[in-house]
């Protein structure tokens, strides 16, 4: 990880990934010194923060690709971006499961989202 996005460095992975790591202990039965998973401050990894995502890979499947783990500063990593404006139609008649029309009237709303990788050289995956 290049030292310009160390300093915001977070780890990400699926709460399935993380109770592994949670049973990581040391001979005596407490976490190593690099974990610390049950603190009253968040969970932190090597000190840096960990964050809880359902998308990333739960499971290790030995014929396919595991991303189970991200390290990284994910702010200078992804971006969310919203289109200005809600676009608002109004549909005259509205139809039923067999396809007749219910002598109603309605209105179909869409709100534009985009997302995506930004800067791939802020973020590293663990594929295991």
């Amino acid at each position: 990880m290049p030292p310009r996005w160390r300093s915001n460095g977070a780890w990400v992975a699926n709460l399935s990934i993380l109770n592994r790591i949670r049973q990581f202990t040391d001979t005596v039965g407490g976490f190593r010194n690099s974990l610390d998973l049950s603190s009253a401050m968040g969970p932190s990894i090597l000190g840096r923060p960990v964050h809880e995502s359902s998308d990333r890979d739960g499971t290790i499947d030995a014929a396919a690709n595991n991303y189970i783990l991200l390290y990284g500063d994910v702010r200078a990593a992804y971006t969310i971006v919203d289109r200005v404006g809600l676009s608002v139609e109004l549909v005259p008649h509205l139809v039923g499961g067999n396809r007749r029309p219910t002598g109603q009237r309605g209105l179909y709303a869409y709100w534009r989202v985009g997302a995506g990788l930004i800067n791939a050289s802020a973020v590293r995956l663990l594929n295991a």
